[in-house]
Formats: structure tokens, C-alpha cells, sequence
């Protein structure tokens, strides 16, 4: 027993060493002891491990567009990478504080010669963040790749080589960043174990941060608040970067299928699997009942115009709920037939949208929603509201349909098929 125990120790620990190696041989800084150049950020002042969501950018001048350029990009709680206003990267991938995950991400095709915007929001629902999210503290981190990789990568061209150790020392996050907190968001007060809802007012939301004519000249410049430092190089008091193991969730554009129902208006023709306006009258109150039908994880997303003075609520669910017969079924009502809405109710994660009055207003929620049913409740006062567009886009890890399979009843009928 005892020469079989030293055995099991022994396969245990080369079994290790395979893993510790095979990491360290990836060539992309996983137990290497060195220390990125770029600091992880945050805006001055700001909550450590409170509710917010903050928005950074920084101005780049490049002259002439490279074929590749990689960045490594982190996020505290979580993050969303936005170039010349395009949505590259989000994260990161789940891990915890011995492992917190950053994403590789090349930026080259969303880069042009002249000037460029790099900017990025980062959210922390704080006490209210879903109970599989682990935290140090609010921050963002952004690296570009270091010298010796450009050198690497390009050997035979100096002046490539030159432009990419520039560029790369350009991005890195550090107090040339400006940061700031969105004031228009805040937590709804009600706990859920997955998500928190929002509240949205649009009077307060910084509108049109991401484009690179943005007046950001009021806006601070971000503070450093730790150096990045990979697993290995840390020193056990913040994160322990390693790469992403995983690629990146997809992101789909899903229209929803059908109106399942109205009250307050009458249906209107085509809404909302076809992309058109409909006006939600002044002084009324409007509820329309979405179906996907099928359920889906999505970030979703309503563009409105006017409605000053108006409220809009968003619900997200998997089904609807029988009206309980039952005192004892009150906290847990049945679901029933997930098809049928009649004699139901609706329950679920919801989200809050206070419009300004302005054209073009635009809310896509922080994190996705796992829904089925969505259900608009909106009020509006003196000025009437314009739907311009709702949709999903949907998110998932990429997913490659490998088999198939069925079964049928006694009697012959399909009862279930994958």
C-alpha cells in the first residue's frame, strides 16, 4: 500500500508538471514571471466594490494601418471592448482571483490610418452581482503586444517593427486613459440570484461616448490602482491574469418572432419580427407580450425616439406562470405548458427605461438576458413614444451540432428530438 501510495503521489505530481508545462509552452505569458507594462484603471474616486458602470477612452494616432496588432484586455467586474465604435471583445471569460481570465483580441481590421478611438465600458453590479461573479475590485486593463512580440512577428521589416512597439506602448491602460462613471444607471432594488435588472434614465446616460469627436475634456484622467501581473509574477493581492482558455461567446442579431399579445393599443401589423416604427400614444398605458419562441440567451436591445415623461419596463422570461388555486402554491407557481399564456401571469428579471424626449435613444442591456418571453409595460405622459427598433443579439460559446437523436411513444409519435 505504501509503495502504491508513493505511485499515485508521483503519477499526481508529473501529471502536474505535464499541465505546468504545457501552459508555460502556450507563449502567451501563463506562469511567466515578468510584469505587463499597462496598470489595471479605474476612475478617481469612484467605489471599489460598489454598484457602477464606467466608460474609458483613449485617442490613438496611427500613421498607417497595421495588418495585425493584437491587444490582452481584462475587465473587473465585467467589460466591453468598443474600437471606432465597434464592439470587439467582452468578458471576461468566468475564473476567480488565482485565475482571472483576459481575452487576445486583434484589432487590426477595426483600426484606420489618422486618429482612433478605443474605448470601453465596465460594469460591477457590486452586492447585487450574480453570485457566480467574483471580484477584486472595479477595474479595467488593456495591454497591446510588447516589443519583443512585434519583433517576433515581424522580423524581416524594421519600420513595421518600430510602428507596432509604438502602438503597443500607445494602448497600454495607464493615467493617459480618461474614465469617468455613468450616472444614468443604477441597480434596480430587488435581489436575483443570476442578473440584476437596471434602471436606465436616459436624461443622465452619456450619450455618443464611443465616437472619437466626443468632448471628453471634462472627463478625469483614470488612476492606477494595481500594476498587471501575470500568474506567477503576482503577489497574491489582486488578479492572477491568465489567458482565456476558451473563445470568445458569439454575437448574433436575433429578431423576435411574435406579438403574442396587447392591451392599451391595438396590435400593430408586423411588430416585432419586421424592423418598424410604432408609436405608443401620449397618456396611455401600453402592455405587449413578445414571443422568441424558443428560449434564448440574448443582449437585448430598444432604440425609442420623444416619449419625455414616459416609463418603460422589460421583462425577461422563460415562460409564464398559472395563477396559483392553492394558498401553498403562491411562492412557487406551476409553469404549465410553456406555449400557453392564457390564465397566466408573467414573472421575471426586469429592467427600467426613463426616455428624455430625445430622437435616437439607444439601451442594449449590460449583460444578456435568458428569455423566452419579453414583456414591454410602458407609460407615457404628454408626449408620445416612438419604437424605432427591438431586438436580440444572441450569445453563446460557439457550439458545433456533432449528432442527432430521437425517440417516439408507444404509439409511434415523435415525442422528443435533439
Amino acid at each position: 500500500m505504501k509503495h502504491l501510495s508513493i505511485l499515485c503521489t508521483l503519477t499526481l505530481w508529473l501529471a502536474g508538471l505535464g499541465l505546468h508545462l504545457a501552459f508555460a509552452q502556450s507563449g502567451d505569458h501563463f506562469y511567466k514571471n515578468d510584469t505587463w507594462q499597462a496598470s489595471w484603471i479605474a476612475p478617481p474616486g469612484t467605489s471599489a466594490d460598489g454598484y457602477g458602470v464606467y466608460h474609458y477612452r483613449k485617442v490613438i494616432d496611427l500613421k498607417q494601418k497595421p495588418d495585425s496588432f493584437s491587444v490582452k484586455v481584462s475587465g473587473d467586474n465585467r467589460f466591453k471592448l468598443f474600437v471606432n465604435g465597434r464592439l470587439v471583445a467582452l468578458g471576461p471569460a468566468s475564473g476567480d482571483l488565482y485565475h482571472w481570465n483576459y481575452e487576445t483580441v486583434n484589432i487590426a481590421p477595426y483600426l484606420r490610418s489618422g486618429k482612433n478611438i478605443l474605448a470601453a465600458t465596465v460594469y460591477n453590479e457590486g452586492a447585487n452581482r450574480p453570485e457566480a461573479e467574483i471580484s477584486n475590485r472595479t477595474g479595467f486593463i488593456l495591454q497591446g503586444v510588447s516589443k519583443n512580440e512585434a519583433e517576433n512577428e515581424v522580423e524581416s521589416n524594421s519600420n513595421v517593427k518600430s510602428n507596432l512597439a509604438h502602438l503597443a506602448a500607445a494602448v497600454n491602460t495607464n493615467d493617459s486613459w480618461k474614465s469617468i462613471k455613468d450616472e444614468g444607471y443604477q441597480v434596480l432594488p430587488y435581489y436575483f440570484v443570476a442578473i440584476s435588472g437596471q434602471l436606465v434614465d436616459m436624461a443622465k446616460v452619456i450619450k455618443g461616448w464611443k465616437s472619437l469627436d466626443f468632448d471628453d475634456s471634462k472627463w478625469p484622467k483614470a488612476e492606477s490602482v494595481a500594476q498587471g501581473r501575470p500568474k506567477g509574477a503576482s503577489d497574491g493581492n489582486g488578479w492572477m491574469l491568465v489567458p482565456s482558455q476558451i473563445p470568445q461567446m458569439e454575437r448574433t442579431y436575433q429578431r423576435i418572432e411574435v406579438l403574442r399579445k396587447t392591451t392599451g393599443m391595438p396590435a400593430p401589423a408586423g411588430f416585432p419580427v419586421e424592423k418598424k416604427a410604432i408609436t405608443i400614444p401620449a397618456n396611455s398605458q401600453v402592455t405587449m407580450l413578445l414571443d422568441q419562441t424558443y428560449l434564448t440567451n440574448a443582449y437585448f436591445t430598444l432604440k425609442l425616439s420623444k416619449g419625455k415623461g414616459a416609463r418603460v419596463a422589460i421583462g425577461y422570461a422563460e415562460t409564464l406562470y398559472e395563477i396559483p388555486t392553492d394558498p401553498g402554491q403562491k411562492d412557487h407557481p406551476k409553469k404549465g405548458n410553456r406555449n400557453d399564456i392564457e390564465g397566466k401571469f408573467f414573472k421575471g428579471v426586469t429592467d427600467s427605461i426613463l426616455p428624455d424626449g430625445s430622437l435616437h435613444q439607444d439601451f442594449t442591456t449590460l449583460n444578456y438576458r435568458t428569455y423566452r418571453y419579453v414583456q414591454l409595460r410602458i407609460y407615457t405622459g404628454d408626449q408620445p413614444l416612438i419604437i424605432q427598433d427591438i431586438y436580440g443579439t444572441f450569445t453563446g460559446y460557439p457550439f458545433k451540432w456533432n449528432a442527432r437523436f430521437k425517440t417516439s411513444d408507444a404509439k409511434g409519435q415523435l415525442i422528443q428530438k435533439f
